[in-house]
């Protein structure tokens, strides 16, 4: 017992990564407050297109600019971040068809890894972030090869890759999306790589915890067997769900602030009724979780929804 309390009062202090969006200024804003708490960020800015070229989300330029800014003057890792989320679909959400068309072959494969280093380089990020969700499980190879080439190409000039994925607790997934995700191989091309331990309910599910506690160990204790342990980032949510209506609204801390709430003992999170939001005593949790488990850091979603009592867990950095 003394012993074992000693290794985990000398666990490394969690990294703590976080993501920048650009649909909501005040993602921007707290990122300038409080970028010396943040080791790294990812920034949302490429995307697909419809004919599974990557792409600049040109909406999001000006912020992309003044968000790599911020993090070069605080010294923080930048990263940007691509992902297959598409406004011009039909409906609007993860696209998978077009990642299909573009992890086809290995010639369309190399196309999109030029265009993404050409493109980060010219952008003067540190690396890219993946966070291409929904794919078609049929895709799993071509995916992980995909990865590990685009690994490859940016290792050659200095450049780093971290990789974002459906949480699971066991090799193949429960549906598609993790069902694509080899994490071993996944992790063997990655700098970094961020596991989604959030919306274990979701949207279009009955309400309940977004991130039980017990349900986020089971899914590191996993990863961990597949990727080495200083690679891994546990996932938090600092957003709501209210499931006032189906399907729930997602929710930012100003929406929920005002509310009577109870804390639910599952994951620590938040709750007034059918509306749940991960906040401070969540963090806590899920920080010392990663602390206990001896992760490389921890990942949360995202600058600006967050409930502003966690940073006073996220130490500065030095």
């Amino acid at each position: 017992m003394i012993a074992t309390a000693l290794l985990v009062g000398f666990a490394a202090t969690p990294k703590v990564s976080a993501w920048v969006v650009g649909y909501n200024p005040e993602s921007l804003k707290t990122f300038e407050r409080r970028a010396k708490s943040l080791d790294t960020v990812f920034m949302e800015y490429y995307t697909i297109d419809k004919d599974s070229n990557a792409a600049r989300r040109s909406a999001y330029s000006k912020t992309y600019q003044l968000a790599r800014s911020i993090a070069k003057q605080n010294g923080v890792r930048f990263y940007v971040l691509m992902s297959n989320y598409a406004t011009d679909a039909t409906p609007e959400g993860f696209e998978a068809t077009r990642m299909t068309k573009m992890l086809a072959t290995a010639a369309s494969r190399a196309k999109c890894v030029s265009q993404l280093k050409s493109m980060v380089i010219q952008d003067k990020a540190d690396g890219i972030d993946l966070d291409l969700e929904s794919l078609k499980a049929t895709d799993k190879d071509n995916y992980s090869a995909f990865v590990a080439e685009l690994s490859k190409s940016l290792r050659a000039s200095k450049l780093l890759l971290s990789v974002t994925v459906h949480p699971k607790t066991e090799d193949k997934g429960n549906w598609d999306g993790p069902q694509a995700q080899d994490y071993k191989a996944l992790g063997a091309s990655a700098d970094q790589f961020n596991v989604m331990t959030y919306d274990m309910h979701w949207a279009d599910s009955d309400p309940g915890a977004i991130a039980g506690t017990e349900w986020v160990e089971r899914v590191m204790n996993y990863t961990k067997t597949r990727v080495p342990a200083q690679k891994v980032h546990l996932g938090i949510s600092c957003y709501g769900y209210d499931w006032s209506k189906k399907p729930a609204t997602s929710i930012v801390w100003e929406d929920f602030a005002k509310r009577k709430y109870t804390v639910d003992e599952s994951s620590g999170e938040y709750k007034d009724g059918k509306v749940f939001f991960s906040g401070a005593k969540a963090f806590r949790t899920k920080y010392d979780l990663a602390q206990r488990l001896g992760v490389g850091g921890v990942a949360f979603w995202y600058c600006g929804s967050e409930d502003p009592e966690i940073w006073d867990i996220v130490p500065r950095r030095k």
